[in-house]
Parts: structure tokens; sequence; C-alpha cells
């Protein structure tokens, strides 16, 4: 399953909009809406820590990734699986 990443927050250092910014949080789509899934950053503005959101499973934010795109690739293999929800 192709699943994509949408920004859902970020956030900025300074009153100039576009200078200083990030992203701080993802959705995920592409899952089925059971499935719903997000990616934040808990970390600093100096060092970042992503963790995943998964809706249904109710147990809180999980895993410590370098960047977003980490998280998303586990995210995607997930998906990928054998028995994953289409």
């Amino acid at each position: 399953m192709k699943l994509s990443m949408h920004v859902v927050a970020w956030l900025r250092t300074g009153l100039v909009s576009g200078q200083n910014e990030r992203v701080i949080e993802y959705r995920v789509q592409g899952q089925s809406p059971d499935d719903e899934a997000f990616i934040a950053d808990f970390g600093s503005w100096q060092t970042r820590v992503w963790k995943i959101l998964r809706v249904k499973n109710q147990d809180g934010w999980t895993g410590q990734y370098a960047t977003a795109n980490e998280a998303f690739a586990l995210l995607q293999t997930e998906s990928e699986k054998p028995g994953a929800r289409q």
C-alpha cells in the first residue's frame, strides 16, 4: 500500500514567517481509517526525536527515530507485509 505524509503542525522562532520554521508533526495517509497514524518530533530544537502514534493500538507514542522519514519507512514496510489491511 502506498502511504504519504502530510504536515499537521510546525513551529518557528521569531516573527518572520518562513524563517527558522520546522515541521513537528505529520499525519500518515493511505491506510484505512482504522489504521490512522501520526509521526511527531519530541526532541529539542537542536536534537530531533521522532515517534509514531498508531491510533488503533492506543498504546501511546512509540519508537525513537532520527528522522521523520525513518519512522515513515517503518510504517510503509509494515503496510506492505502480507496480511496488512489494504
